[in-house]
């Protein structure tokens, strides 16, 4: 009976503890800093902040960093004709997050989706990112057929690093001018023509770092790379037939070593 009386008491110090741990700390903190936390997460995830209250209820058009991906949940297709209407879903929200954001300026914009149905809105997105002054741009994209970038692109002031992925055929206009791009990654990307790689690494008085993973039917017989300023080159053959020769045309007199993945030195060739 005692045991009982006793377990029946109720301390005065029950649910301080609780009390401290519910207190929203996060919310009290200065904006820079909450918008600062936003830029981290996938903008879809960054948006849904806006029904917590009325402090972040718009918080999200002030975040640094713009990342969409259309595998994330909320736009992932589970069968073969969902995925119009997944895509549509995807370019919808894509659209309202940049007509709705509020910088001047972009740290990151990264884009990975796929574009068969919405070729138009992703090459929009892409200039508004470069109108928005954007600091580095990741493109990863998913097509059946190769998807030009628009021109401004290649004429950014504000990029300093760029990295294009998958069903993107590179395509370099007279003026083209990357003045301050320090870090170039090249990934299974289809060009205009030979000349196309070069004028690109041409074009860049500031390039520090390269990486280049050829791709099947890349329409380059030999990849031309020559700047004064790298001072790191990567070359990969990505998923090409192990009897596919890979040529390179390197002309780097500050690059202290290559570093070559994937491939073997029977299948590639260097010249100097």
């Amino acid at each position: 009976m005692a045991m009982r009386a006793n377990s029946g008491k109720r301390s005065p110090n029950d649910g301080i503890i609780f009390k401290k741990l519910s207190k929203d700390r996060i919310s009290n903190l200065p904006e820079s800093i909450r918008s600062l936390i936003l830029s981290f997460l996938p903008t879809v995830d960054a948006v849904t902040t806006c029904v917590l209250s009325s402090k972040w209820r718009n918080l999200w058009t002030t975040i640094s960093s713009i990342s969409m991906d259309d595998s994330h949940p909320p736009f992932r297709c589970r069968t073969v004709e969902q995925n119009s209407l997944s895509n549509m879903k995807f370019a919808r929200f894509a659209n309202r997050v940049l007509l709705f954001h509020n910088l001047q300026s972009l740290k990151k914009f990264s884009l990975s989706c796929n574009v068969d149905s919405i070729l138009y809105d992703v090459q929009g997105w892409i200039s508004t990112a470069v109108f928005k002054n954007v600091q580095e741009l990741d493109l990863s994209i998913h097509s059946g057929f190769p998807v030009q970038l628009p021109n401004n692109l290649f004429t950014c002031k504000t990029l300093e690093k760029l990295r294009l992925h998958g069903s993107i055929l590179v395509e370099t206009p007279t003026n083209i001018s990357l003045p301050i791009l320090r870090t170039l990654k090249l990934e299974a990307v289809e060009y205009e023509d030979d000349e196309c790689p070069k004028k690109i690494v041409s074009s860049c008085p500031c390039l520090k770092s390269l990486a280049i993973r050829r791709g099947h039917n890349d329409n380059v017989g030999t990849f031309a790379v020559s700047s004064a300023s790298l001072r790191d080159l990567d070359i990969s053959k990505g998923h090409l037939d192990e009897s596919t020769i890979i040529k390179f045309e390197i002309n780097a007199p500050n690059v202290p070593c290559i570093i070559i993945r994937g491939t073997t030195f029977k299948n590639l060739k260097l010249e100097f």
